[in-house]
Protein backbone atom coordinates (compact mmCIF):
# COMPACT_ATOMS: atom_id res chain seq x y z
CA UNK A 1 0.00 0.00 0.00
CA UNK A 2 3.00 2.29 0.89
CA UNK A 3 4.33 1.71 -2.86
CA UNK A 4 1.09 2.52 -4.26
CA UNK A 5 0.50 5.65 -2.41
CA UNK A 6 4.49 6.68 -2.89
CA UNK A 7 3.67 5.85 -6.81
CA UNK A 8 0.62 8.31 -6.85
CA UNK A 9 2.80 10.83 -5.20
CA UNK A 10 5.26 10.58 -8.27
CA UNK A 11 2.50 10.49 -10.81
CA UNK A 12 0.63 13.45 -9.48
CA UNK A 13 4.43 15.78 -9.40
CA UNK A 14 5.09 14.55 -13.00
CA UNK A 15 1.42 15.52 -13.81
CA UNK A 16 2.07 19.40 -13.29
CA UNK A 17 5.40 18.57 -15.01
CA UNK A 18 3.26 18.83 -17.80
CA UNK A 19 1.16 21.53 -17.55
CA UNK A 20 0.66 24.31 -19.79
CA UNK A 21 3.66 27.19 -19.61
CA UNK A 22 3.56 30.74 -19.89
CA UNK A 23 4.65 30.59 -23.41
CA UNK A 24 2.16 28.07 -24.32
CA UNK A 25 -0.65 29.86 -23.33
CA UNK A 26 0.66 32.94 -25.16
CA UNK A 27 0.83 30.63 -28.68
CA UNK A 28 -2.80 29.71 -27.94
CA UNK A 29 -3.88 33.47 -27.76
CA UNK A 30 -2.60 33.95 -30.84
CA UNK A 31 -4.87 31.11 -32.64
CA UNK A 32 -7.85 32.27 -34.41
CA UNK A 33 -10.97 30.56 -32.76
CA UNK A 34 -11.70 27.46 -30.68
CA UNK A 35 -10.86 24.81 -33.16
CA UNK A 36 -7.36 26.45 -33.59
CA UNK A 37 -7.35 26.18 -30.16
CA UNK A 38 -8.60 23.18 -29.34
CA UNK A 39 -5.97 21.58 -32.39
CA UNK A 40 -3.17 22.98 -31.24
CA UNK A 41 -4.16 21.19 -27.56
CA UNK A 42 -4.05 18.07 -29.36
CA UNK A 43 -0.14 18.42 -30.05
CA UNK A 44 0.09 18.81 -26.15
CA UNK A 45 1.14 15.16 -24.38
CA UNK A 46 -1.55 15.65 -21.58
CA UNK A 47 -4.59 16.74 -23.79
CA UNK A 48 -4.11 14.33 -26.52
CA UNK A 49 -5.47 11.44 -25.55
CA UNK A 50 -8.83 13.41 -24.43
CA UNK A 51 -8.98 15.67 -27.57
CA UNK A 52 -7.90 13.30 -30.09
CA UNK A 53 -11.10 12.07 -31.14
CA UNK A 54 -12.45 15.98 -32.38
CA UNK A 55 -11.30 15.46 -35.64
CA UNK A 56 -11.63 18.38 -37.86
CA UNK A 57 -15.55 18.40 -36.43
CA UNK A 58 -16.31 22.56 -35.16
CA UNK A 59 -16.31 22.86 -31.53
CA UNK A 60 -18.64 24.99 -29.28
CA UNK A 61 -17.19 27.06 -26.25
CA UNK A 62 -19.62 24.97 -24.15
CA UNK A 63 -18.37 21.48 -25.76
CA UNK A 64 -14.65 22.95 -25.50
CA UNK A 65 -15.20 23.49 -21.17
CA UNK A 66 -17.03 20.17 -20.79
CA UNK A 67 -13.81 18.06 -22.47
CA UNK A 68 -11.49 19.94 -20.06
CA UNK A 69 -13.94 18.93 -17.08
CA UNK A 70 -14.23 15.41 -18.34
CA UNK A 71 -10.67 14.95 -19.02
CA UNK A 72 -9.85 16.32 -15.27
CA UNK A 73 -12.24 13.84 -13.61
CA UNK A 74 -10.70 11.10 -15.90
CA UNK A 75 -7.15 12.55 -14.40
CA UNK A 76 -8.81 12.25 -11.17
CA UNK A 77 -9.83 8.61 -11.63
CA UNK A 78 -6.79 7.17 -13.25
CA UNK A 79 -4.37 8.22 -10.14
CA UNK A 80 -6.79 7.32 -7.93
CA UNK A 81 -7.80 3.64 -9.10
CA UNK A 82 -9.21 1.65 -6.20
CA UNK A 83 -9.62 5.07 -3.85
CA UNK A 84 -11.74 6.23 -6.26
CA UNK A 85 -14.15 3.14 -5.44
CA UNK A 86 -14.92 4.30 -2.03
CA UNK A 87 -17.95 6.86 -2.59
CA UNK A 88 -17.81 7.19 1.57
CA UNK A 89 -13.85 8.19 1.58
CA UNK A 90 -12.26 11.04 1.16
CA UNK A 91 -11.13 10.62 -2.56
CA UNK A 92 -14.43 10.38 -3.49
CA UNK A 93 -14.54 14.41 -2.68
CA UNK A 94 -14.99 15.64 -6.22
CA UNK A 95 -18.13 14.16 -7.11
CA UNK A 96 -19.51 14.96 -3.91
CA UNK A 97 -18.91 18.92 -4.70
CA UNK A 98 -19.93 18.08 -8.38
CA UNK A 99 -23.26 16.43 -7.83
CA UNK A 100 -23.74 19.57 -4.76
CA UNK A 101 -22.75 21.99 -7.58
CA UNK A 102 -25.28 20.67 -10.03
CA UNK A 103 -28.48 20.05 -7.76
CA UNK A 104 -27.76 23.82 -7.02
CA UNK A 105 -28.19 24.25 -10.42
CA UNK A 106 -31.18 22.79 -10.98
CA UNK A 107 -32.98 24.44 -8.38
CA UNK A 108 -31.87 27.36 -9.92
CA UNK A 109 -33.97 26.58 -13.28
CA UNK A 110 -36.54 25.59 -11.61
CA UNK A 111 -37.08 28.56 -9.94
CA UNK A 112 -36.26 30.34 -13.09
CA UNK A 113 -39.44 28.48 -14.65
CA UNK A 114 -37.29 26.80 -17.22
CA UNK A 115 -36.17 23.56 -15.46
CA UNK A 116 -36.25 21.78 -18.79
CA UNK A 117 -32.47 23.62 -19.78
CA UNK A 118 -30.91 22.36 -17.00
CA UNK A 119 -30.27 19.34 -19.36
CA UNK A 120 -28.59 21.87 -21.64
CA UNK A 121 -25.64 22.45 -19.27
CA UNK A 122 -24.97 19.62 -17.22
CA UNK A 123 -21.82 17.76 -17.95
CA UNK A 124 -22.96 14.40 -19.69
CA UNK A 125 -19.54 12.10 -18.30
CA UNK A 126 -20.79 12.68 -14.74
CA UNK A 127 -23.62 10.07 -14.94
CA UNK A 128 -21.00 7.62 -14.57
CA UNK A 129 -20.10 8.82 -11.09
CA UNK A 130 -22.72 10.56 -9.52
CA UNK A 131 -25.31 8.79 -6.99
CA UNK A 132 -28.55 9.57 -8.25
CA UNK A 133 -30.01 9.78 -11.85
CA UNK A 134 -28.30 13.30 -13.17
CA UNK A 135 -30.28 13.20 -16.26
CA UNK A 136 -33.82 13.16 -13.91
CA UNK A 137 -32.86 16.35 -12.60
CA UNK A 138 -33.70 17.87 -16.07
CA UNK A 139 -37.68 16.71 -16.11
CA UNK A 140 -38.66 17.69 -12.27
CA UNK A 141 -41.40 20.26 -12.39
CA UNK A 142 -41.11 21.45 -8.16
CA UNK A 143 -39.02 20.40 -5.44
CA UNK A 144 -40.91 17.53 -4.45
CA UNK A 145 -39.88 15.78 -7.83
CA UNK A 146 -36.34 16.69 -7.14
CA UNK A 147 -36.68 15.27 -3.70
CA UNK A 148 -37.74 12.19 -5.22
CA UNK A 149 -34.77 12.06 -7.38
CA UNK A 150 -32.21 12.32 -4.20
CA UNK A 151 -34.41 10.05 -1.82
CA UNK A 152 -31.31 7.40 -1.84
CA UNK A 153 -28.58 10.05 -1.10
CA UNK A 154 -27.41 12.05 1.80
CA UNK A 155 -28.60 15.32 0.08
CA UNK A 156 -32.34 14.09 0.64
CA UNK A 157 -31.92 14.33 4.27
CA UNK A 158 -30.28 17.54 3.84
CA UNK A 159 -32.79 19.34 2.10
CA UNK A 160 -35.46 18.04 3.32
CA UNK A 161 -36.03 20.08 6.43
CA UNK A 162 -36.36 22.80 3.76
CA UNK A 163 -38.88 21.73 2.19
CA UNK A 164 -42.24 23.84 2.57
CA UNK A 165 -45.09 22.94 0.01
CA UNK A 166 -45.25 20.56 -2.39
CA UNK A 167 -44.94 23.50 -5.57
CA UNK A 168 -43.03 26.07 -2.74
CA UNK A 169 -38.86 25.89 -3.56
CA UNK A 170 -36.84 27.02 -0.77
CA UNK A 171 -34.86 30.35 -1.31
CA UNK A 172 -31.70 29.27 -3.06
CA UNK A 173 -29.51 30.49 -0.99
CA UNK A 174 -30.74 28.50 2.21
CA UNK A 175 -30.11 25.11 -0.37
CA UNK A 176 -26.75 25.90 -1.18
CA UNK A 177 -25.35 26.61 2.45
CA UNK A 178 -26.83 23.90 3.48
CA UNK A 179 -25.77 21.18 1.16
CA UNK A 180 -22.25 23.20 1.50
CA UNK A 181 -22.04 22.98 5.08
CA UNK A 182 -23.07 19.11 4.72
CA UNK A 183 -20.07 19.01 2.12
CA UNK A 184 -17.73 20.68 4.76
CA UNK A 185 -18.98 18.43 7.48
CA UNK A 186 -18.71 15.28 5.42
CA UNK A 187 -15.23 16.40 4.21
CA UNK A 188 -13.80 16.67 7.84
CA UNK A 189 -15.23 13.97 8.83
CA UNK A 190 -13.65 11.98 6.16
CA UNK A 191 -10.33 12.77 7.41
CA UNK A 192 -10.19 10.71 10.57
CA UNK A 193 -9.77 7.49 8.99
CA UNK A 194 -6.19 8.90 7.77
CA UNK A 195 -3.01 8.44 10.56
CA UNK A 196 -2.37 11.14 12.20
CA UNK A 197 0.09 12.76 10.64
CA UNK A 198 -1.43 13.04 7.53
CA UNK A 199 -4.97 13.73 9.25
CA UNK A 200 -3.85 17.30 10.28
CA UNK A 201 -1.86 18.15 7.40
CA UNK A 202 -5.07 17.03 5.37
CA UNK A 203 -7.50 18.51 7.88
CA UNK A 204 -5.29 22.13 7.25
CA UNK A 205 -5.81 22.32 3.55
CA UNK A 206 -9.90 21.61 4.36
CA UNK A 207 -9.92 24.21 6.84
CA UNK A 208 -8.20 26.92 4.24
CA UNK A 209 -10.85 25.97 2.06
CA UNK A 210 -13.77 26.72 4.51
CA UNK A 211 -12.05 29.83 4.88
CA UNK A 212 -12.13 31.11 1.13
CA UNK A 213 -15.38 30.25 0.97
CA UNK A 214 -16.51 32.10 4.03
CA UNK A 215 -14.42 34.90 2.34
CA UNK A 216 -15.95 34.77 -0.64
CA UNK A 217 -19.23 35.03 0.88
CA UNK A 218 -18.18 37.96 2.46
CA UNK A 219 -17.16 39.59 -1.50
CA UNK A 220 -20.47 38.09 -3.09
CA UNK A 221 -23.07 39.31 -0.51
CA UNK A 222 -21.75 42.02 1.17
CA UNK A 223 -20.00 43.59 -1.53
CA UNK A 224 -22.00 42.95 -4.43
CA UNK A 225 -25.46 41.86 -3.25
CA UNK A 226 -24.96 44.48 -0.58
CA UNK A 227 -26.92 42.02 2.08
CA UNK A 228 -26.39 43.06 5.87
CA UNK A 229 -23.64 41.24 7.89
CA UNK A 230 -26.09 39.06 9.97
CA UNK A 231 -27.38 37.53 6.51
CA UNK A 232 -23.66 36.77 5.21
CA UNK A 233 -22.85 35.51 8.55
CA UNK A 234 -26.14 33.44 8.64
CA UNK A 235 -24.64 31.39 5.11
CA UNK A 236 -21.01 31.29 7.22
CA UNK A 237 -19.70 27.61 7.25
CA UNK A 238 -18.42 27.41 11.21
CA UNK A 239 -15.03 26.06 10.54
CA UNK A 240 -11.96 28.14 10.17
CA UNK A 241 -8.27 28.00 9.89
CA UNK A 242 -6.84 31.66 9.91
CA UNK A 243 -10.37 33.52 9.16
CA UNK A 244 -12.34 33.30 12.71
CA UNK A 245 -16.25 33.94 12.78
CA UNK A 246 -14.41 36.92 14.94
CA UNK A 247 -12.18 38.19 12.02
CA UNK A 248 -15.50 37.54 9.68
CA UNK A 249 -17.89 39.44 11.59
CA UNK A 250 -15.26 42.40 12.32
CA UNK A 251 -14.37 42.41 8.53
CA UNK A 252 -18.31 42.52 7.98
CA UNK A 253 -18.76 45.25 10.58
CA UNK A 254 -15.49 47.69 8.96
CA UNK A 255 -16.77 47.19 4.88
CA UNK A 256 -19.30 48.31 2.53
CA UNK A 257 -19.25 47.41 -0.93
CA UNK A 258 -16.65 50.23 -1.72
CA UNK A 259 -14.20 49.13 0.82
CA UNK A 260 -14.32 45.42 1.26
CA UNK A 261 -12.01 44.35 -1.01
CA UNK A 262 -9.39 46.17 0.13
CA UNK A 263 -10.38 44.92 3.21
CA UNK A 264 -10.04 41.12 2.06
CA UNK A 265 -6.48 42.46 0.13
CA UNK A 266 -5.28 42.49 3.79
CA UNK A 267 -6.31 39.18 4.49
CA UNK A 268 -3.11 36.75 5.41
CA UNK A 269 -4.04 34.36 2.79
CA UNK A 270 -3.66 37.57 -0.17
CA UNK A 271 -0.84 40.11 1.22
CA UNK A 272 1.77 38.56 -0.59
CA UNK A 273 0.04 39.08 -4.15
CA UNK A 274 -2.96 42.40 -3.16
CA UNK A 275 -0.11 44.66 -4.93
CA UNK A 276 -0.65 42.62 -8.41
CA UNK A 277 -4.26 42.84 -8.71
CA UNK A 278 -7.48 43.89 -6.97
CA UNK A 279 -9.77 41.60 -8.85
CA UNK A 280 -11.24 39.31 -6.43
CA UNK A 281 -10.98 35.79 -8.62
CA UNK A 282 -7.40 36.55 -9.82
CA UNK A 283 -6.20 36.83 -6.44
CA UNK A 284 -8.16 33.70 -5.22
CA UNK A 285 -6.25 32.32 -7.79
CA UNK A 286 -3.16 33.69 -7.08
CA UNK A 287 -3.23 32.53 -3.40
CA UNK A 288 -4.06 28.84 -4.72
CA UNK A 289 -1.33 28.36 -7.04
CA UNK A 290 1.01 29.68 -4.56
CA UNK A 291 -0.38 27.41 -2.62
CA UNK A 292 -0.79 24.33 -3.78
CA UNK A 293 2.21 24.29 -5.95
CA UNK A 294 4.08 23.79 -3.04
CA UNK A 295 2.03 21.43 -0.94
CA UNK A 296 2.17 19.61 -4.02
CA UNK A 297 5.99 19.61 -4.06
CA UNK A 298 7.03 19.34 -0.60
CA UNK A 299 4.16 17.02 1.07
CA UNK A 300 4.19 13.29 1.64
CA UNK A 301 0.72 12.38 1.50
CA UNK A 302 -0.94 11.08 -1.45
CA UNK A 303 -4.31 12.57 -0.20
CA UNK A 304 -2.62 15.96 0.49
CA UNK A 305 -0.64 15.94 -2.97
CA UNK A 306 -3.66 14.64 -5.24
CA UNK A 307 -6.24 17.23 -4.06
CA UNK A 308 -3.53 19.83 -4.38
CA UNK A 309 -2.70 18.58 -8.13
CA UNK A 310 -6.34 18.76 -8.69
CA UNK A 311 -7.07 22.40 -7.30
CA UNK A 312 -4.03 23.64 -9.99
CA UNK A 313 -5.58 21.53 -12.91
CA UNK A 314 -9.05 23.26 -11.96
CA UNK A 315 -6.50 26.78 -12.16
CA UNK A 316 -5.14 25.20 -15.54
CA UNK A 317 -8.90 24.75 -17.16
CA UNK A 318 -9.89 28.28 -15.99
CA UNK A 319 -6.74 29.16 -17.89
CA UNK A 320 -8.08 27.21 -20.79
CA UNK A 321 -11.16 29.07 -20.85
CA UNK A 322 -10.05 32.57 -20.30
CA UNK A 323 -7.72 32.11 -23.43
CA UNK A 324 -10.50 30.47 -25.30
CA UNK A 325 -13.19 33.52 -23.93
CA UNK A 326 -10.79 36.13 -24.64
CA UNK A 327 -10.16 34.91 -28.50
CA UNK A 328 -13.47 34.24 -29.06
CA UNK A 329 -14.89 38.07 -27.89
CA UNK A 330 -11.35 39.36 -29.85
CA UNK A 331 -9.89 40.37 -26.91
CA UNK A 332 -6.33 41.91 -26.66
CA UNK A 333 -3.46 39.16 -26.41
CA UNK A 334 -2.10 41.06 -23.37
CA UNK A 335 -5.43 41.63 -21.47
CA UNK A 336 -6.13 37.76 -22.07
CA UNK A 337 -2.27 37.04 -20.78
CA UNK A 338 -3.02 39.48 -17.41
CA UNK A 339 -5.90 36.96 -16.50
CA UNK A 340 -3.65 33.83 -16.10
CA UNK A 341 -2.65 32.81 -13.25
CA UNK A 342 0.77 30.53 -14.00
CA UNK A 343 3.77 29.87 -12.82
CA UNK A 344 6.87 31.18 -15.09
Amino acid sequence: MKAAKAAVVAKARAKYGNFLTLSDYKSLILKGGVNEIITALKSYPAFSEEFSSVGNVAVRRKQAEEMLAKRLFKLYGDLLRFEFADKNGFFYYRVRREEIKQIVNAVMFLSAGVGDMFILQFPVFLKDYCSFDIGSLASVRDFSELMLVLKNTPYYDVLRPLQIEKNDIPDIRTIENALNRYYFDWLLESTKKFPSGEREELKKVILRTCDLYNIRLCYRYKGILGLSGEMVMNNRIPHSLRFSKLQMENLLLKSDNETIMKLISGIPYFKKFSGETQDFELLIRKSNLDYYAKKLRMSQYDSVVLHSLMELSELENTNLTTVIEGVRYSLTSDSITEMLVCEK
